[in-house]
Formats: C-alpha cells, sequence, structure tokens
C-alpha cells in the first residue's frame, strides 16, 4: 500500500509538468490556422516558394471548410506560372472550384492553361484541363474541345481520364457538339486503362445514354475490367450495363423457363438426369441458355460484391435483381447488403430502403438473417419502421412466431410515433400467413384495450381488414369492438367498426347488437366526421334490407331510419345530402323501381382488402438509384425497359471477341508516372497499375520468346536455301497452296512524277491515305521477304491473339496472329530493302540507361502522303525491363513530324521497331545535305535524352 501510495504521488507532482503541444505536426494545423488576409496575399505575391505553399494550404483548408475565399483569386491565379508543382496543384484547385464564378479573370489566365496541357507532369496536364474545361463561356468551347481531343490520346490514363470528365461539360455548354463528343465517348470506351472506363461510362450517361451501339464492341472489354475500375467509376458503369443487358438479353426468369444445367454442375451424368427429369415433369419444357455474354456480366460482377464501397454493393444487388435468374440471387446478396448496415445512420437508411425492396422480390435471401433487422433502442425512429416493414416481409411459417413475439414487445415499449406502423406490419404478416390469422386477430383484440387510442385505432382498422379473410369466430370480435364506441373517437377506427356492424348483419349475434347500435350512433350524429357519417347512413340502409323476424324491431328500425334522412337533410355536406336522398328513395319508396334491386345495391360482396406495402411504389424503379431512394422521379432518370421477346442477334459483339486486356496496354505509364502520383493521388491506384506493369512484363516476356525462336530458324533455312533461290521460291508457293492461300505482296509503283509533287506547307495538315491495308501482308508491301516452307502456318493450327507486339500497335492496324502450339513457326515477312538498310546511331545518351537507339531510312512507302518513313529501333542491353519508352518534343522547325507511339515495356534483351514518319518537304530547301535535322527528346521513365534524325542520301 506504501509503494502504491508513492507511485500516486509521484504521478502527481509530473501532471503539472506535461504541456501540450503549441500546434499540430501535420497539415492538419492549416484548418485551424487564423492567419490575417492581408499576410496571404503578401505570401501570395513573394517570391518564396515556401511563403506561397504555406498560404495556398491555409486557403485550401478554409474552402474545404466551406468559407468564401473568392477574393483570394487574382492573387492566386497569378501563380498559374509556378515552378514549384505543389503550388501549382494547390492553385488549380482553387481556380477550378471559381472558374465558374470568375470566368473573366480565369481566362486571362488561359495561355498558361494551354501551355500546361504539354507539361511533363501528368497531373499538370489533368488539371489544367480541369480548368479549361470549368470555365463555362461558350466562346472557348472550340479551344475546350481542341484540348480535350488531344487529351483523348494523352499517354497517360490519368490525362484520358479527365478528358473523358470533361465531356460531359462541354455537352451541358453547347448541345451542338454532340457529334464530335459522341466520337470522343466511343473513343474513351475502347480506352485499354481500366482508370478512364469509369469516366468514359459517365460521359456516355450524359451525353448518348441510350446511344447502345457505342457498347456494342466495348462490352466484353468493360465487363472483364469492370473490377480494376476506380470505385465510383464501377456505379456508373455498372448502371451503364444493367440498361444494355435489359435489351440485349431475354428475360432470365421467364415462366416456363428453366436454367440448363451445363451452367451450374461439371457431372454430366447428373446433367442427363435433372434435364430428363425435368422434361417428364413440364410437358411445355422449355430449355434456357443463357448467353455467354449474359454469363459473363454476372460472374464478373459478382466479386465486387467484397468493395468496401458501399455503393457498389448497391449497385451489383441491383443487377442481379434485374438480370439475374432467381436461383441465383443466393445469400451472397444478403450477406453483403448486411455489411452496408455497420456504418452510420444515412448508409443504414439507404441500404435498408434498397433491402426493402429486394426483400420484397426476393425473401429467400435475407430469411437466414432475419435476427439483424430487429429493432434496437439506439436505431433512430425511421430505421426503426423500416426494420419493422423488412420484418413483415420475411415472416413465413418457420419465423413467423418469433416475429409476432418482437411485435408485442414494441407495443409496449416503442415510443408513439411506431405503434401504428408495428400494428400494420402485425396485419401484413397474418394477411401473408393463413395459419397464423387466428393467432394475429387474437393479438389485435387484446390490443384494443391498450392504454394508447392510437394503437387501439389502428388495430381495429387491422382488424376489419383480416376478418374478410377469416370464416368463423367474427361474431365475438365484433361484439367486442361494439363496445368501444363509447369511448373511441379516433374517426377511422369508428367507420371501421360501424362497417363491420353492417357488413356482418348475417352473423347472429351481430344481427341482434345492430338496431340498438344504429340507434346509439344517432345520438351523436351531428358531432360524427363525415366519414362516420357516411359509414351510418350506411348500415341503416342495410338494417332496412334486413329480413328481421320480429315486426316491432322492423318497425324501430325504420322509425330510426326516418330521423337519420332527416338529421342528414340539414347537414352540411352536400355528398351526405345527396346519398340520403337516394337511400330514402330507394328504400322508403316503393313504388321506386328500384326499391326492388335494393339488396342488389347495399347488399353487394365486398373484395377482400390488400395490404398494400409502404415500399411497394418503389418497385417501378430501378432499385438503389435515387428515384428510389426518394419514390419520386427525379430528373434525368431513365427507366429500365422490358427484356425482348426475341434474342437480339449477338454478333454485334462477335466480330470484337479478341479481346486485348488492360495490361497490355501501351499507354499505360507516363514519363513522370512515379514522380508525384504518391503524394496527389491515392496508393491503390498506384498499387493497380503496379500489377498493371507486372502482367505487361510477363507477356512481353512471352512474345520475345516467341519471336526469338522464329527469327533464328528463319535465319536459318534463308540461308541454307541462298544457292538455290528460284527453286525455294518455286517450291514454297506450291508446297503453301495447299494449307494456306498464301497473298502476294503489293509491289508499289515505282515511277511517280517528281515534277508535279509540292512541297507541303507546315500549316497545312497532313493528307492521310483514304485506302487503308486489311491485311498484315498487304500492308508490309515489299519489304516483306517470301515465306518460307517453315514459315508458311497451317490453316489447321489453331490461332490466338497477341496484344503485346509494340509494331502492330504503332501501325494502327490491329493485331498479330501467332500459333499457340508450342511447335508453331511464325510467319513474319521482312522486305529486302529492310535487310539491306543501313542504321544509324540516333541518341548516344541512351546508353546510359542500356538503351541502344538506331534509325534507318528504307525505301518504302508510308502511311502518310509525301512523307518519308523512318524506321527507330530500339535494344534493351540492362537487365531490367524498361518502362514508358516514348517520344518528347524537340526544337526542330519547319519540319513536320508524327512520332512513333509509345513503348510501354521493353524487356531485357530485347528490341523493337517502330515507325515514325517525316515531312522534310516542308524546309525550304529538298536537298538531303541541306535539309535540318530532326532534333526530338527520347524519354525513358523520368530521364530525357536527346536523339537526331537527318535525312540522307
Amino acid at each position: 500500500m506504501a509503494a502504491a501510495a508513492h507511485a500516486v504521488s509521484q504521478l502527481q507532482q509530473k501532471l503539472p509538468n506535461l504541456k501540450a503541444p503549441k500546434r499540430l505536426l501535420s497539415d492538419a494545423q492549416y484548418f485551424n490556422a487564423t492567419t490575417k488576409n492581408e499576410t496571404l496575399i503578401r505570401q501570395l505575391n513573394s517570391n518564396s516558394v515556401v511563403a506561397k505553399l504555406e498560404a495556398m494550404k491555409k486557403i485550401i483548408a478554409q474552402l474545404s471548410k466551406g468559407k468564401d475565399v473568392s477574393e483570394f483569386f487574382p492573387a492566386v491565379v497569378k501563380n498559374v506560372a509556378s515552378q514549384s508543382l505543389e503550388v501549382k496543384k494547390l492553385v488549380y484547385l482553387y481556380v477550378i472550384h471559381y472558374a465558374e464564378e470568375k470566368h473573366d479573370e480565369a481566362l486571362l489566365s488561359i495561355a498558361h492553361f494551354q501551355k500546361d496541357m504539354t507539361d511533363k507532369s501528368q497531373h499538370v496536364r489533368a488539371l489544367s484541363l480541369r480548368v479549361l474545361s470549368s470555365i463555362r463561356v461558350p466562346i472557348i468551347v472550340q479551344i475546350v474541345l481542341l484540348a480535350i481531343r488531344k487529351c483523348t490520346n494523352d499517354p497517360s490514363p490519368w490525362v484520358r481520364k479527365a478528358a473523358a470528365l470533361a465531356v460531359p461539360k462541354i455537352y451541358h455548354l453547347n448541345q451542338d457538339e454532340k457529334p464530335q463528343l459522341v466520337s470522343l465517348v466511343d473513343q474513351l470506351l475502347g480506352d485499354n486503362s481500366p482508370t478512364v472506363h469509369g469516366a468514359a461510362a459517365h460521359a456516355f450517361c450524359a451525353v448518348c445514354p441510350e446511344n447502345y451501339e457505342l457498347i456494342h464492341r466495348h462490352y466484353r472489354k468493360l465487363v472483364r475490367n469492370i473490377a480494376q475500375v476506380d470505385e465510383w467509376g464501377q456505379v456508373v458503369l455498372l448502371n451503364v450495363l444493367v440498361r444494355y443487358a435489359r435489351t440485349q438479353f431475354l428475360s432470365p426468369f421467364k415462366e416456363g423457363y428453366r436454367k440448363k444445367t451445363k451452367f451450374y454442375g461439371s457431372d454430366e451424368e447428373t446433367q442427363s438426369q435433372s434435364q430428363s427429369q425435368s422434361q417428364s415433369d413440364d410437358e411445355d419444357y422449355v430449355e434456357y441458355e443463357m448467353d455467354e455474354d449474359h454469363r459473363l456480366l454476372l460472374t464478373s460482377t459478382l466479386p465486387l460484391l467484397q468493395s468496401g464501397n458501399h455503393a457498389v454493393v448497391v449497385a451489383v444487388a441491383s443487377l442481379y435483381l434485374h438480370l439475374a435468374p432467381q436461383v441465383e440471387f443466393s445469400s451472397k446478396i444478403g450477406k453483403a447488403l448486411l455489411r452496408v448496415l455497420r456504418s452510420t445512420r444515412e448508409r443504414q437508411y439507404i441500404a435498408l430502403i434498397v433491402i426493402h425492396s429486394l426483400a420484397k422480390q426476393r425473401p429467400a435471401a435475407f430469411r437466414p438473417y432475419i435476427k439483424q433487422f430487429y429493432v434496437t433502442p439506439a436505431d433512430p425512429a425511421f430505421t426503426q419502421q423500416m426494420k419493422i416493414d423488412i420484418l413483415a416481409l420475411l415472416a413465413d411459417s418457420t419465423n413467423v412466431n418469433s416475429v409476432i413475439s418482437e411485435f408485442k414487445v414494441y407495443l409496449h415499449n416503442a415510443p408513439e410515433d411506431l405503434l401504428g406502423g408495428t400494428v400494420h406490419a402485425l396485419g401484413r404478416v397474418a394477411f401473408n400467413n393463413h395459419d397464423v390469422s387466428d393467432t394475429c386477430l387474437t393479438t389485435l383484440a387484446e390490443l384494443t384495450t391498450h392504454p394508447n387510442e392510437i394503437v387501439v385505432g389502428e388495430s381495429v382498422v387491422v382488424t376489419r381488414h383480416l376478418l374478410q379473410k377469416v370464416t368463423s369466430g367474427q361474431g365475438k370480435i365484433i361484439l367486442r369492438l361494439t363496445r368501444l364506441l363509447e369511448s373511441l373517437e379516433l374517426p377511422v377506427a369508428r367507420a371501421s367498426i360501424v362497417w363491420l356492424v353492417g357488413e356482418y348483419l348475417k352473423v347472429p349475434q351481430v344481427a341482434q347488437v345492430g338496431p340498438d347500435t344504429f340507434r346509439t350512433l344517432l345520438k351523436t350524429f351531428a358531432k360524427e366526421e363525415n366519414s362516420v357519417k357516411q359509414q351510418i347512413i350506411i348500415l341503416g340502409s342495410k338494417l332496412m334490407i334486413h329480413e328481421y323476424e320480429e315486426e316491432r324491431v322492423r318497425d324501430r328500425i325504420k322509425e330510426c331510419f326516418n330521423y337519420l334522412m332527416t338529421l342528414v337533410k340539414y347537414d352540411e355536406s352536400f355528398t351526405l345530402r345527396d346519398r340520403a336522398r337516394l337511400a330514402k328513395k330507394i328504400l322508403i319508396d316503393e313504388t321506386s323501381e328500384l326499391h326492388e334491386k335494393a339488396r342488389m345495391i347495399f347488399a353487394v360482396a365486398k373484395q377482400e382488402a390488400d395490404f398494400a406495402d409502404p415500399g411497394e411504389d418503389r418497385l417501378r424503379f430501378q432499385t438503389g438509384s435515387l428515384s428510389h431512394v426518394l419514390n419520386n422521379a427525379v430528373s434525368g432518370y431513365i427507366p429500365l425497359c422490358d427484356f425482348p421477346t426475341k434474342q437480339p442477334d449477338p454478333a454485334v459483339r462477335d466480330d470484337h471477341m479478341n479481346y486485348t486486356d488492360s495490361s497490355d496496354s501501351d499507354s499505360d505509364s507516363d514519363s513522370d508516372s512515379n514522380s508525384d502520383s504518391d503524394s496527389f493521388y491515392s496508393s491503390d491506384d498506384s498499387s493497380d497499375s503496379a500489377k498493371h506493369r507486372k502482367s505487361k512484363k510477363s507477356v512481353v516476356r512471352k512474345k520475345r520468346e516467341v519471336q526469338s525462336d522464329t527469327d533464328s530458324e528463319s535465319e536459318s533455312e534463308s540461308e541454307s536455301e541462298s544457292e538455290d533461290t528460284e527453286e525455294t521460291e518455286t517450291e514454297t508457293e506450291s508446297e503453301s497452296s495447299e494449307p494456306v492461300k498464301k497473298k502476294k505482296p503489293v509491289k508499289k509503283q515505282e515511277s511517280k512524277n517528281t515534277e508535279s509533287k509540292k512541297a507541303v506547307k507546315s500549316s497545312e495538315p497532313v493528307k492521310k491515305k483514304e485506302e487503308k491495308p486489311t491485311d498484315l501482308l498487304q500492308f508490309m508491301g515489299d519489304f516483306t521477304p517470301s515465306a518460307t516452307k517453315s514459315e508458311v502456318v497451317k490453316s489447321e493450327t489453331k490461332k490466338h491473339v497477341d496484344t503485346s507486339d509494340p509494331l502492330a500497335s504503332a501501325w494502327g492496324f490491329g493485331q498479330a496472329e501467332i500459333d499457340k502450339s508450342p511447335k508453331k513457326e511464325v510467319q513474319e515477312k521482312k522486305s529486302e530493302a529492310n535487310d539491306s538498310a543501313v542504321w544509324y546511331q540516333m541518341s548516344s545518351g541512351t546508353e546510359a540507361a542500356g538503351v541502344k537507339a538506331e534509325y534507318c531510312l528504307p525505301d518504302e512507302e508510308g502511311e502518310y502522303d509525301d512523307m518519308t518513313v523512318v524506321r527507330v529501333r530500339f535494344t534493351n542491353s540492362s537487365s531490367s525491363a524498361l518502362e514508358g519508352l516514348c517520344y518528347g518534343e524537340g526544337e526542330t522547325e519547319d519540319v513536320t513530324v508524327i512520332p512513333f507511339t509509345t513503348i510501354a515495356t521493353l524487356a531485357p534483351g530485347a528490341a523493337t521497331t517502330a515507325v515514325m514518319h517525316v515531312n522534310w518537304s516542308d524546309a525550304e530547301d529538298e536537298t538531303p545535305e541541306s535539309l535540318p535535322p530532326v532534333k526530338f527528346n527520347i524519354c525513358i521513365a523520368d530521364a530525357t535524352y536527346a536523339a537526331t534524325v537527318e535525312k540522307k542520301a
């Protein structure tokens, strides 16, 4: 004890000496900063980068807190030309926020924004486009449109994503540009990077939401890449795919259709047995074979249920509700949505709305987790009511007793605003489960003695509806209800009791108390609500046509009815007066033609009441949409169309069956992608790009191994047959004619009219040839040699598509086909001119990075008129793979250059060839010795190396 006391005393002596830190160590300190505006403006105008960064952080912190900091706009916009990347990013974020409000001031710096479109940083290029598209001024629409068109071809996926997000802004500003924007949307949907797909789907929804022809050829790529799209892009893309699937696939839940068992089992005997059994059970058996693309969509989206974004989980659940067969809406959907409930109460409410609609149509998916919907005292009122409605939907023969017990607890302990909903939920349970109707009626009868009048009134209304479903015991319950007329004041409940008395006069017990109940109600007729008065008139009419044996009772009813007619005659409601005159004419005037038909008018059998669920109206909207949550069609909502009755032609997607994986893209990286991505974008995106790069390396490495084996075999065979070339070519053509029809190389026209050739001015656009080669062999032309025996591809051998060939992507004509079997020999044609061409060194600086850069000028016809073909070759002599090898702008003047396409990955020891085009005719002098050299940069990762290409004689 003494030691403990001593320790406590020492601790008390130390506590006063502990001081709180004066300021936070992280950037959170800027949210609590209280700097004067004059000081911030002075820091923004200073020459110190540190001071500008400090001021911008304080301004952005205040902006994020919702404060108006527009007064700093002139001082902030001056810093768009800052050399500091951090300052420039913050300036762009500020300008984006106020660009629409301060568009006149923003236009003064438009030159800087356009200049930053060519910045080496992908983030600066993306931000500059965001600023340009945020300036909502119609006069610069064409400038922004040109910037978007340029950014759609940018090597960085982040810039292409920014271009996709800018498309809807231009569309809302000027809808006359829709044809050009649709073409851009089509290009962005076909992008090889999943980073762009979500933004492209957003642009599709804004510009052409029902033009599903754009989706056809990109459908498989979008579905396969959906797991790699950013989370909010997945939500938009899932909604697009749901609407697309509803127009292209047959309904998976048609009556009479059954699933084809091959989708769900691998045992052939089990399949045949189940099919034969199902066919024998149902004569109208129709085998339903789900479309492969339909199945691909379901299997590709199921893993998204594990997403950390709750909106993605809800979107997948909506997709399975609208597209998947009922048996496939498994408990996985229910379990994933229950995970969403463990969130803030706002998100919990949205999830409960979705679950309520899903439980209405697929209750089996949520019944195993029914206890998760029990109400807790910590739940807000709107969440409690939604849980009670869900419990009523999930109640069946296996759990109905526990649900009723739970409702009884709520009726005695729940707040007043929850009592009425609980009583109605109890009625829906009894209505949907006939076996427990008597139990529920007994419970409702007990509630008539509840101290709360709301509970008593609602229980009477629900009892009225339930009595129409039971066949016995009505009289005892109605007698109990009639005693409540003396104390019950709720108009709806009083009207329900009066209606029950008149409706069940055939029951002896009710017929005995009917006249006396009618007499009692006449005493308070003048004070009753109109709904109760109307039911009293109906009760009197039914008593008049009821056949009582005692004449004294009939006379007494007639006197009371005449008194009622007198009371109604002076009532304020003209509707009641009209009803009273009609009843008097039919029942008292025996000469009337309607008197004989009085029983047909007043004693008509009533239909059973239908307990409408409170959220049933929401089913008309797509589950999970904003209109579904608000239960009202909001602006821009597109309803889901019905499934087609006939299967649309699936061939619209077959032409693009050769899927190009996103990992083979040649434009997923930028020269500065590793410089500042960690500080600006999330780590998830960087990890995804790392996965892409790993897959690129493996694909390219396999491709290089196949090519190296093929080159060695073709060179050895060409040397052995070089002595007798003519005989070899003859034998090759004769032998290869049987398995494959060999295409002859297309000879180019040697003679050209040099006098008519004119110099192309740099201001004029380059004219591209109208006729494009449709075949690989035809495209390669004269520099494709004759194929040897080993290079002939047998027609019986299956082919697969290799998408990692950088030469194919540079030419832009398609994908090379190679044999998938290990003994396959690839057919390659190289021109004689290319074999004899002289290779010159293009850059000596790249050798420091382990890359040998060379070029040659083959005598061949290029893809563009009046332009010289320059073939560039890169050899990786280092021990590691190189990524992002691309063309950089140089200082060349008076020469038009079409650069080579970015080479995504170059494996160790591999070599690749690309094509660039140069138009030296723009120069004043066309002699080879006097033509200016093409000076440009070769960008490898973060480094830049100078390169030169000269025109040789």
